[in-house]
């Protein structure tokens, strides 16, 4: 499947982050009270730590805040912020916790702690709070799309793609909105659909690496290899290290019998993840067709002692291309 929805739901909320980071800076207490001088002065110094990737020293920082303003919603959600980054997921939903119980409409507070439940393997409680999100913002497009990952992961499709649609409806120049929608209508086997959204993705936002990746597998699938190609080298130029971007454009050159090409990227895709047990597995399908075929049985090898499921896939490829080969002879 090529779908790859992780990265840009992440980026996604790391948009949210920062609105979180400029409201914080911008208002006071809950109830419109002005916040202490010394709590601004720590929670902009928290902002600036945040923003450079310094989780710790903005923790620091938020917790001197709130010793002044103990009541300021939106440093809770700063520091929630902070310690998802870290990976304290515990912390972070005791922090946004926090944060709705003295503002109850803070929408950004319920999406990053249903992101933080959800990577606790709690996915109910992070579908009602990504509802809650939304019942306290009803425009709040990014809030269907949380929402409508994690209906996708609880395999509700039809409710995903609701959510989905109701998050390009909100807002349609929200691009992650249409490659969400599209990685939906792949698997429910709208080919050309999933196709449409990913180009309008990528037509809103031409950085959108995950998007160019989704649609050339769909090319490639539909045997389209040169469009494939072109959105497959369009995302490694916008992001250098995603291996499997690497091994599936590696698999289309070899298609196309540039097989000294496809190995190269097969390599790069390994100096990224040397646990890539499908870069293993077609390294060894080029290598079969260069004729090397102790070579290729090395990289079978590895393939299948990373992940023996390929098993029966390099059975059926490997013997269909030694029957290549032999109508060569």
């Amino acid at each position: 499947m090529s779908a790859q929805s992780d990265d840009p739901i992440k980026r996604t909320l790391w948009r949210i982050i920062a609105a979180v980071c400029f409201v914080a800076l911008a208002g006071g207490t809950v109830g419109n009270a002005q916040s202490s001088r010394s709590a601004s002065v720590y929670l902009k110094r928290a902002v600036e730590r945040f923003a450079k990737g310094d989780f710790e020293g903005a923790i620091d920082d938020v917790d001197i805040a709130l010793k002044f303003d103990p009541r300021w919603a939106r440093a809770y959600s700063l520091r929630a912020s902070a310690r998802l980054a870290r990976g304290d997921l515990a912390g972070a939903i005791a922090d946004c916790s926090a944060a709705v119980e003295l503002d109850g409409r803070d929408a950004e507070a319920f999406i990053i702690r249903g992101n933080a439940r959800k990577a606790s393997g709690d996915l109910r409680s992070a579908l009602e709070d990504y509802s809650r999100a939304i019942e306290a913002n009803p425009s709040f497009a990014e809030a269907y799309c949380f929402r409508g990952t994690a209906l996708r992961e609880k395999g509700d499709l039809d409710g995903a793609f609701a959510d989905f649609d109701q998050s390009v409806k909100v807002n349609p120049r929200l691009a992650v909105g249409y490659n969400s929608r599209g990685i939906v209508r792949e698997l429910k086997g709208d080919i050309q659909g999933a196709i449409a959204d990913y180009t309008r993705a990528v037509e809103i936002d031409s950085k959108y690496a995950e998007a160019y990746y989704n649609r050339g597998n769909l090319r490639s699938t539909l045997k389209q290899t040169d469009g494939a190609l072109a959105d497959y080298t369009r995302s490694l130029a916008i992001n250098p290290r995603f291996a499997s971007c690497y091994i599936n454009r590696g698999n289309a050159l070899r298609d196309k019998g540039e097989l000294i090409k496809a190995i190269a990227d097969y390599n790069r895709a390994l100096e990224i993840n040397p646990t890539a047990a499908k870069a293993y597995a077609n390294r060894g399908l080029a290598r079969l067709l260069q004729e090397d075929a102790a070579a290729a049985e090395q990289d079978f090898a590895a393939a299948l002692n990373l992940d023996r499921s390929l098993l029966a896939l390099i059975e059926q490829h490997a013997g269909a291309t030694k029957e290549r080969l032999k109508k060569r002879q």
